[in-house]
């Protein structure tokens, strides 16, 4: 969050945006400044190299539907400085087209990544609807002849082909709006006190958005002061996007590389157990792969798990996974 912040605010007081990944390439002062020099804006590029340190073979990681790649910073960090760690951030948060379907998100990253890394071994892992991209893009990756050593899924399903109705077909901007506020509120631990009903019960859309934004900046949550409206329409835009998108997925195929499921073992705040049970074995993923699943619980929710003090226990499983697969 404080990342974020800070970027947010040397844009506001430099009128210079900089990617998310001059952070991590210029993590002091002195060499964010050189930077900010620079006659020549750095393009915005969607794969942040988190970690590249270390001689181990890159780990390539998708967020969830928020699309920003801030979060996982804590788990590149206790990966460690021998495990080279990128993270492929989902375009739309700058404004920019959002991909609407997980094989178009997919083939998006895997442009990115190839160019990175032209031949494999591959190491993918996903977070939440990241994980249905880790896998297409896994997928896509072996169609074309590569190979793939590691695939994790963090803590979601794979798709359901029971024609079963979208959950989210009535969903309005007002509870995609709502649904950022939640993310966010259990993210950052932070209570925000806009309900949904509470915004529904707003004079209109743009109001809504305005008070969002407002508790946002007043409780130093994700946005400086100054940010304007139209980041947050634009997080709000990727995130319902990416969700649709997850939502709508459907596998293509059984990959040959094993894959790593872990789970949160404790319960999202504000979600019914009945809303979230998936009886399949391995979640449905035991079916889309020829090779094993392994599945790992770890402490936390489906958000917390990601961030401290859980992150740790989720790094570590994740160094014993990958130190077996290599």
């Amino acid at each position: 969050m404080l990342a974020v912040k800070l970027m947010s605010h040397v844009q506001q007081q430099f009128r210079k945006r900089l990617p998310v990944s001059a952070l991590f390439q210029s993590p002091t002062v002195a060499t964010l400044a050189q930077q900010l020099c620079q006659d020549i804006t750095p393009l915005l590029t969607n794969q942040v190299p988190i970690q590249t340190k270390g001689e181990a073979n890159p780990v390539y990681c998708l967020p969830g539907a928020i699309g920003s790649v801030m979060y996982l910073y804590p788990l590149a960090s206790y990966l460690g400085q021998q495990q080279p760690f990128y993270a492929l951030q989902t375009p739309g948060l700058d404004g920019s087209t959002t991909p609407e379907t997980v094989e178009k998100l997919a083939s998006f990253h895997l442009q990115a990544l190839r160019q990175q890394q032209p031949n494999g071994p591959y190491q993918l892992m996903g977070h939440s609807s990241g994980g249905s991209v880790a896998f297409e893009m896994a997928w896509q990756l072996e169609q074309q002849g590569e190979t793939v050593a590691f695939l994790a899924i963090l803590d979601t399903s794979a798709p359901n082909d029971s024609n079963q109705p979208n959950p989210m077909a009535d969903y309005t901007e007002m509870n995609w709006l709502s649904d950022i506020v939640l993310v966010f509120e259990e993210l950052s631990s932070v209570d925000l006190n806009l309900s949904l009903e509470q915004l529904q019960a707003m004079p209109d859309l743009e109001t809504a958005y305005i008070k969002v934004m407002q508790a946002f900046v007043e409780r130093q949550v994700l946005f400086a002061p100054g940010a304007v409206v139209d980041e947050l329409k634009a997080l709000v835009n990727t995130y319902r996007i990416t969700v649709q998108g997850h939502a709508d997925y459907q596998i293509p195929g059984k990959v040959h590389c094993p894959i790593h499921l872990f789970r949160s073992q404790e319960q999202t705040p504000n979600v019914e157990p009945s809303e979230f049970e998936d009886t399949r074995e391995a979640w449905g993923w035991a079916e889309c792969t020829h090779a094993k699943v392994e599945e790992i619980m770890v402490p936390g929710t489906h958000v917390t798990m990601m961030a401290l003090p859980h992150v740790k226990t989720l790094a570590d499983e994740l160094a014993q996974c990958l130190k077996t697969e290599t």
